[in-house]
């Protein structure tokens, strides 16, 4: 199930698949919660990184999480190009259940859903 615990998976993943110390902890935490790649890869002095390395492992984070929204069996759809167009979209496999938006019924006799 996706779930906004979830959407984190692949830039950890990246991370561990990478040689040691080449993903700074400040732009593992950056991927985790980021929207635009390019503007990231600018302050990369900031993340502790080279700007390609920034831009790379921030890019792959944001389109793993359109990609994994895209495969879920609920909601209206992923606005990719939101900017420019209205159009909502969905993979032809949706082979992933949408996690429940509301506290109560994402929380299970207190335990988090994933």
């Amino acid at each position: 199930m996706t779930s906004a615990f979830s959407h984190i998976a692949i830039p950890i993943d990246l991370k561990i698949a990478g040689r040691k110390n080449s993903i700074p902890w400040r732009l593992l935490f950056l991927a985790m919660f980021l929207s635009v790649a390019l503007l990231c890869s600018r302050y990369s002095r900031l993340f502790l990184s080279k700007s390609k390395v920034v831009f790379f492992f921030s890019f792959v984070s944001m389109v793993s999480h359109i990609f994994l929204d895209a495969l879920t069996n609920g909601g209206l759809g992923v606005a990719v190009f939101w900017t420019f167009d209205s159009e909502r979209y969905f993979l032809p496999w949706r082979v992933i259940e949408v996690s429940p938006i509301s506290v109560s019924r994402f929380l299970v006799n207190g335990v988090v859903r994933f």
